[in-house]
Formats: structure tokens, sequence, C-alpha cells
């Protein structure tokens, strides 16, 4: 009995982040806060077969496509064009990612929530 009283705890641990886990791959609309303006922004993610991510991005400025796109469920990444990374975290209670855009040393808030 105690053994199963001991093993109960490290479950619960192991399995929870999995719980909270987001798939990147679909259709994203957000956020990109330069500024006095929200820029609204579009990201599309797809998995191939291999499990590789790959996607694109548009804004009102013009599409470019993702490059080094990477996500466990709870962390997202990629680059834009120009030296821009992006940095995220699912919010599960909020159902959103949100992070960070990097570019020229300067951060930048991005969110991005499932576009329906």
């Amino acid at each position: 009995m105690k053994l199963r009283v001991t093993l109960l705890p490290l479950i619960v641990l192991f399995t929870a982040p999995a719980a909270l886990a987001e798939d990147a791959a679909g259709k994203w609309t957000g956020s990109l806060h330069r500024g006095e303006w929200p820029v609204p922004l579009t990201v599309s993610i797809a998995r191939n077969a291999d499990g590789s991510l790959t996607g694109s991005a548009e804004a009102p400025s013009g599409s470019v496509t993702l490059d080094r796109i990477a996500s466990d469920g709870s962390q997202l990444t990629f680059d834009l064009p120009g030296m821009t990374r992006c940095k995220l975290t699912w919010d599960e209670a909020a159902k959103v990612w949100k992070g960070i855009m990097t570019q020229n040393g300067l951060d930048f808030p991005l969110e991005l929530w499932r576009a329906s």
C-alpha cells in the first residue's frame, strides 16, 4: 500500500504537463504589440509526416515563411526573416500562446490564439 501512495505523486507529476500541452499545428491569429497599435498577425503551422513543423506568418505588410519551428506543446519557437525570433509559452487557462518577438535586440509582446 505504501508503494502505491508513493507512486501516485510521481504519476501526477509526470502526466500533468501533457494535459496542459497544445499542438502548435493549425491556424493561429493574434497580435504583435509594436508601439502604440497592435499589428494583426496570422500564423499557419503544419506538422509533416516526419513530425517536423513548417509554417508561414501573414501580417498587413505581407507573408513570410517561418524557419526553425519547434514546439513541445508548452513552448513554441520560430524565426522570421530578418533575425527575428519568437518565443511563446502556452497559457492553458487563457487558451493562448503568449510570449515575445525579439528583433534587433528589442522585445515586443506577442499573443496567438487558435483561429475559429
